[in-house]
């Protein structure tokens, strides 16, 4: 869940920045010790400051660079790079993890923005809900029964439902408790899967792009598709296999990558063509951004639909307010007159 936490934007930034310098001063030539020393002594957050210091200390015990990397990241963020002992072009491992994870960090941004106008719209309908629920409909009854007018079905089994949630709302309450706390260990790893695939996707894209990195940092082809885990996206993880198991059993890449995964024709011909090339590690990543950009075109479509839907919801619970209240009285008014 803290990946809804606006402050982890920061610590997203954070590691964004401290990639970009760590690149920078190992091309200047300082060794990755003295790197990190030099950007937690300058770093103004006192837990971050305390969180590069023990990178530095894994560092001197021996331990992976990359898991002490990964604590750099907010719990919930993915990092694919956990199984990496040996980096051969450590510069460019990071250079390459700053533009990963920037693209990343504005994705989420993207999604927020996207989310806002629907979550607004979804919180009025809510509230106009409670409020005819709780304020208006007692006022109409009450009204209903001054004038002797029959009230509507409609209308009464609604009124039950008030009636109901005023005289149990501690019970509902608690029962909604009792079911969160006992419930949780079944629904807390959906939810948080259903948040990650919202707030920082994975996809066909991202697995080249990660690919790339590898094969940028000297890792080759086999190592890295052993190395790349996606336990969070099982949907994903069984393509993924059946593409690695092709691939570690001496299919080539390109060939065994478009029968996993639906590419269009112009990356699979662009895959095979230059896969032999030393161009061919641009290519993963160029049509990883293509892909991602096409990705983010039809998330932006769908979400367009959600604020029409909305008002159209609106409009219907507008109606339905009218329809069993007002008409039922204009009836009984033309009746008297």
């Amino acid at each position: 869940m803290s990946i809804l936490r606006f402050s982890q934007f920061d610590k997203i930034k954070k590691f964004i920045i401290i990639t970009k310098k760590l690149n920078q001063l190992l091309i200047s030539g300082f060794d990755l010790k003295k790197s990190i020393e030099i950007i937690a002594a300058d770093e103004p957050d006192k837990a971050y400051q305390t969180q590069l210091n023990q990178l530095q200390t894994t560092l001197t015990h021996g331990d992976s660079l990359v898991l002490g990397l990964q604590n750099l990241l907010p719990a919930g963020i993915p990092f694919y790079f956990e199984g990496i002992t040996v980096l051969p072009n450590l510069p460019q491992f990071f250079e390459e993890l700053y533009t990963y994870y920037s693209c990343k960090l504005a994705s989420i941004q993207k999604a927020y923005d996207r989310m806002s106008y629907p979550i607004i719209l979804i919180g009025l309908t809510g509230f106009s809900l409670l409020f005819f629920l709780f304020y208006l409909l007692p006022v109409y009854i009450g009204f209903f029964g001054d004038l002797d007018i029959p009230i509507p079905k409609g209308l009464l089994l609604i009124n039950w439902i008030q009636n109901f949630t005023v005289q149990y709302w501690f019970y509902l309450i608690s029962i909604s408790i009792f079911a969160l706390l006992f419930g949780k260990p079944l629904i807390q790893p959906k939810l948080q899967e259903w948040i990650i695939n919202i707030f920082f996707p994975m996809s066909i894209a991202d697995i080249l792009w990660i690919l790339a990195i590898y094969l940028e940092s000297g890792i080759d082809i086999k190592k890295a598709l052993q190395l790349i885990k996606l336990d969070q996206y099982p949907t994903l993880k069984l393509r993924f296999q059946q593409f690695q198991s092709a691939v570690l059993q001496g299919g080539g890449f390109s060939e065994s990558l478009c029968d996993s995964f639906s590419l269009s024709i112009y990356h699979k011909e662009q895959l095979l063509t230059l896969e032999k090339t030393p161009h061919f590690k641009q290519t993963l990543k160029t049509i990883a951004q293509e892909i991602r950009d096409f990705e983010e075109q039809k998330i932006q479509k769908f979400i367009q639909w959600i604020q029409p839907v909305m008002l159209i919801l609106l409009a219907i619970l507008l109606t339905g307010f009218l329809y069993l209240t007002f008409i039922p009285l204009i009836g009984t008014i033309n009746n008297v007159i």
